[in-house]
């Protein structure tokens, strides 16, 4: 459950990192 819960953890900011830099590589963005 340990392992389980620090992978979610980690894997919030990964996700949220990539969906930025997604954002930023968007040429529509304001």
């Amino acid at each position: 459950m340990s392992e389980l819960e620090t992978n979610a953890e980690a894997s919030r900011p990964t996700v949220m990192g990539e969906l930025l830099r997604f954002w930023q590589g968007m040429p529509d963005k304001p």
